[in-house]
């Protein structure tokens, strides 16, 4: 019975590890995609500054520098948007696969604002008992223990021979 709740336990832990691969997953793809937004504007920025710069180049306001700058600054811009889609298609490649789904199936966008969580109003104390109680290793390691000392308790009466009394009666002991 001790190694079924340690199996359990151990279930239960396995549970809580793909719970929080999913939620790390879905963090990174909702910053990737913040990211992508980010870098969006960033281009759009740097082809307005290229522009004013070819501009006041042109008319002799500002040096050489400033579009071949601004230029480099572009295509690094650029540069950063092809590396964030191709970590975004992994990260949904990835969650996908998490979900046992086609690797190519869409996800659903994410709000761009999220929610704080609520603050925790308990003491240190508390949490760290919840928090012991709550995990499905401890409670594995413990089931573990009991199993190990019933097989020790049982090896220690196996070790004590076994002692058969025997009686009989028999008709032949009167002659």
């Amino acid at each position: 019975l001790a190694e079924a709740e340690a199996a359990r336990n151990d279930f239960e832990a396995l549970q809580l590890r793909l719970a929080t691969v999913a939620s790390l997953l879905y963090d990174e793809l909702y910053f990737i995609r913040r990211s992508l937004e980010i870098n969006a504007q960033h281009i759009a920025l740097l082809k307005e500054f290229l522009l004013i710069s070819t501009v006041r180049y042109e008319a002799g306001k500002s040096a050489q520098q400033d579009p071949l700058q601004a230029e480099v600054e572009l295509t690094h811009a650029v540069h950063r948007e092809v590396v964030l889609e191709t970590e975004q298609r992994i990260a949904i490649e990835q969650i996908n696969l998490l979900l046992h789904r086609h690797l190519d199936v869409p996800l659903p966008r994410v709000s761009p604002e999220l929610a704080l969580p609520p603050a925790a109003e308990a003491d240190p104390e508390n949490l760290m008992a919840l928090a012991l109680h709550g995990r499905p290793e401890l409670r594995a390691a413990e089931a573990r223990v009991q199993g190990r000392a019933s097989a020790v308790a049982l090896a220690l009466r196996e070790y004590f021979p076994d002692l058969t009394l025997v009686g009989a009666y028999n008709t032949l002991w009167q002659e």
